[in-house]
């Protein structure tokens, strides 16, 4: 998706270095890179490489600043700096700002027009929030699509796989109740002697944005000294499902000490909440939360 602000106009200019040296101060600073400013960048992690980038972007006054995904990097108070200064640029500078991100809270927050494309090609041009409405809408058909297996290394097979509710097992575009708990059964065999296999699961919600993650470490189980031929079978229950009604989809992957890839199932199982009476309250639940939190309320 992309997205901008009203302004489409481009003006290409070049950079002095009077101006560059009057802004160094403020570039570094914002980028929280001070310490490893005289270390040369291709010693950079991926994130520091983003921090100082963008810094250098959005200081230097761009009549149009391009931002592809910044808010992938880096931790919540920079990312919160960037929507920040985003924001300056675009209201206060009078200035583009050229935003491309699947955040769709972040987009929100900072765009007043949207830009929906689809395999390369403008599907949808409008107000920021009928944009949001229709990736929203296209974004939750592909979760009606079979799930969709990758195998990376031809080390580990993924045999069968199966969600079970209240000990029953259910398909694909299941109901679950407001607070019900799931469990997971996964059978593979291994192909290829393993050490320290990892499993996660990434839950997302009908706008892409990752709702939770679950791994194997959160229960401090491993799986060592794996051999080729052994069979494993593996049972996952979850604590109670506390997301706000609406649609969601099930993410698997398989790989080792979390580092290499080895087996995905994109759309493992996707599955609708649904409010129950697990919360006494008789309005709706805001769409425009993610989780419901249980509370007990009395009178001292």
């Amino acid at each position: 998706m992309i997205y901008s602000s009203p302004s489409f106009k481009a003006v290409v200019r070049s950079v002095t270095k009077k101006e560059i040296a009057s802004k160094i101060d403020e570039i570094i600073d914002f980028s929280g890179c001070e310490r490893y400013i005289d270390t040369p960048v291709k010693r950079y992690s991926s994130g520091m490489t983003v921090r100082l980038a963008f810094a250098v972007a959005a200081f230097l006054e761009p009549e149009i600043l391009v931002i592809d995904e910044v808010l992938a990097v880096g931790d919540a108070e920079f990312q919160k700096k960037a929507i920040g200064k985003m924001q300056d640029i675009s209201r206060s500078g009078g200035r583009t700002v050229l935003f491309v991100s699947h955040n769709m809270a972040a987009v929100k927050s900072l765009c007043t027009k949207g830009i929906v494309l689809e395999n390369g090609r403008i599907v949808f041009n409008g107000t920021i929030d009928a944009s949001i409405d229709y990736y929203t809408e296209i974004f939750s058909q592909t979760f009606a699509n079979l799930p969709l297996h990758k195998n990376y290394s031809n080390r580990i097979e993924i045999s069968s796989f199966h969600i079970e509710l209240n000990d029953k097992v259910v398909n694909s575009g299941a109901i679950i109740l407001l607070g019900q708990k799931i469990k997971i059964v996964l059978s593979f065999l291994i192909k290829d002697n393993i050490d320290d296999l990892s499993i996660a699961f990434d839950i997302i919600d009908k706008n892409g944005e990752l709702i939770s993650h679950l791994t194997n470490e959160d229960d401090g189980f491993h799986s060592y000294n794996l051999r080729d031929g052994d069979s494993k079978r593996i049972e996952i229950e979850t604590s109670e499902l506390l997301f706000i009604p609406s649609l969601y989809s099930m993410n698997l992957w398989v790989g080792i000490s979390q580092t290499e890839s080895l087996y995905e199932i994109k759309n493992f199982f996707s599955f609708t909440i649904e409010q129950s009476d697990y919360t006494k309250r008789t309005k709706a639940l805001p769409k425009h939360s993610k989780v419901y939190l249980h509370s007990k309320w009395e009178i001292l």
